[in-house]
């Protein structure tokens, strides 16, 4: 039996492989035994989806599929053309609909096959099972998409257990690791990437010498690398036009290639390579010879006019952060602030983004072994979690909640409230100054007799509120108001109320054992068996 631990990222895919008890290792997946495989695609004339490094050369390739798949907001604003282009998670393909869902499948699947050519297909194919890392930010259908793809894979046993998110990945992974333990910690975990940052906050514990995780608060953001990537474009674009009167970025384009989709591919490139340069020193000398009419075009690029040009970007991320630390002051009675900060993914190298984590937790250590953790990320999918740790505790609101009212005559009428916070955006973004609210009013015909509430969380699991079920007994309208500390008023027109705090449900698909009390709010422990 053999595990796989699958890092499907926005720019990169990795896979690590785990095999009874030896310590997990990556695979060479990509070209020239790199453990990276690139997770752009590109959709040929006869339709076929292609996956890799045979996709990065060619002009209308198709980048950072996982996050457009999210459709987040971040991506719907007017200057990202190439979010607008992906309408609902689909992408009309001459002349044919693909979906992000298509692509993702097909990039897992490819990093698959590969780490079968390496380790033996018949031994790999004949029983293995499989996990894979997602945003925060993914939603319920996005991760039954990706435990359905491992399934369709030949994965064995695969629930939404094995779709696991990135922060917690590499906490669990520092856990295993680190010289001496973080017992008693709250350690903040930053992942970012090409097209995600995504962050938590988790606390280590032992108790009778059992380590336990519990995840305090989790942001997520479409906002990172390629943003970064864009910022360094407009900045060189910009120097470029003033020092030769070029009158847009084709004109750019065309100096660097005929054909201005490679001229462009060409461009980006070096921007990248300005990026990386400036994560490193204060300064870079961009020069090209015989370009735009010069014998040598060269000018200077300071890390601060970086800076200034990504400030939306860091403005983005310092907000996250501050979200999260406001989250955990909120929902945590003895959370202190935290103590450990662990940087992880390409774009947490970038100098800009470590002082805005260090301004934000100024009593933290950062750790800063980029290197490793780059490079390992992906093996915490190959580890079982219990072999290390007893519990790890994941606090998530239901997404529905139920209202089951019954009249007088025995009739029904039920109503729901679907993924609750959706009407005020992402529910973990703000709990500082006002409270947010959704609300929905339930009408009837006749006066109520009885009303019964229900949550339901993601994976399924169904629990009654603690409700006097006659409260509103002649009532012929209720309302519910549910603010974003996931607490819930009903009213009647009786003017009678009550207030419920919501239980919180692990969404990793795994039913909640014992309450975990946290303030005046419920978390489940979570036992995920061994893989």
């Amino acid at each position: 039996m053999i595990h796989l631990g699958i890092d499907y990222g926005t720019a990169n895919t990795r896979v690590s492989i785990y095999r009874d008890r030896e310590i997990p290792s990556l695979l060479p997946i990509g070209l020239g035994s790199s453990p990276l495989m690139p997770s752009s695609c590109f959709i040929d004339s006869s339709g076929q989806i292609l996956v890799g490094e045979q996709t990065l050369s060619r002009p209308g390739r198709l980048r950072f599929v996982k996050r457009y798949w999210q459709d987040r907001p971040e991506d719907k604003a007017g200057h990202r053309k190439a979010a607008s282009e992906w309408e609902d998670g689909r992408r009309l393909v001459q002349g044919k609909v693909f979906t992000c869902e298509m692509l993702a499948e097909r990039v897992v699947g490819e990093a698959i096959t590969r780490s079968f050519a390496l380790v033996g297909e018949r031994l790999a194919q004949h029983t293995f099972t499989a996990n894979v890392v997602c945003p925060v930010t993914f939603d319920l259908p996005h991760r039954h998409a990706l435990s359905r793809i491992l399934l369709d894979q030949g994965a064995q046993s695969v629930s939404l257990s094995n779709v696991i998110d990135e922060p917690l990945a590499a906490a669990v992974l520092y856990a295993r690791v680190a010289t001496t333990p973080p017992v008693n910690k709250d350690l903040l975990v930053f992942d970012s990437g090409a097209g995600t940052t995504d962050v938590a906050i988790v606390r280590y514990h032992e108790e009778d010498g059992w380590k336990k995780i519990t995840v305090l608060a989790e942001q997520g953001r479409c906002w990172a690398g390629s943003d970064l990537d864009s910022a360094v474009q407009e900045l060189v674009a910009n120097k470029i036009m003033q020092l030769t009167g070029a009158e847009g970025l084709d004109q750019i384009y065309r100096a660097y290639e005929a054909d201005p989709a490679v001229g462009k591919l060409n461009f980006e490139d070096d921007c990248e390579q300005v990026k990386v340069a400036l994560s490193n020193s204060n300064s870079y000398r961009w020069g090209k010879a015989r370009f735009m009419g010069r014998d040598f075009l060269t000018f200077e690029i300071t890390k601060t006019e970086f800076e200034s040009a990504a400030k939306v970007v860091l403005l983005q991320i310092d907000a996250a952060i501050k979200s999260l630390v406001e989250e955990a002051r909120c929902f945590v009675e003895n959370f202190e602030g935290v103590d450990l900060a662990l940087l992880v993914g390409g774009s947490a190298k970038v100098p800009a983004i470590k002082n805005v984590i260090a301004h934000r937790c100024s009593k933290a250590v950062i750790h800063r072994d980029e290197v490793y953790f780059d490079e390992m990320l992906a093996t915490a999918r190959g580890i079982g979690f219990s072999k290390d740790f007893k519990d790890i505790i994941i606090k998530r609101p239901p997404y529905t909640i139920e209202l089951r009212a019954t009249m007088a005559d025995g009739s029904v009428v039920p109503t729901t409230i679907h993924k609750a916070f959706d009407r005020i955006g992402d529910w973990r973004q703000s709990y500082s100054t006002s409270v947010p609210f959704t609300e929905k009013e339930l009408r009837l015909e006749s006066p109520l007799e009885t009303l019964e509430v229900y949550f339901r969380s993601p994976s399924g699991e169904r629990q009654a509120a603690d409700l006097q079920r006659d409260l509103f007994r002649g009532s012929k309208s209720i309302r519910a108001r549910l603010n974003v500390k996931a607490s819930l008023l009903l009213e009647g027109d009786s003017c009678r109320s009550k207030t419920i705090q919501m239980p919180y449900f692990t969404q990793i698909g795994l039913k909640p054992s014992r309450p975990f009390s946290v303030k005046t709010l419920n978390a489940p422990d979570v036992y995920p068996e061994d893989n």
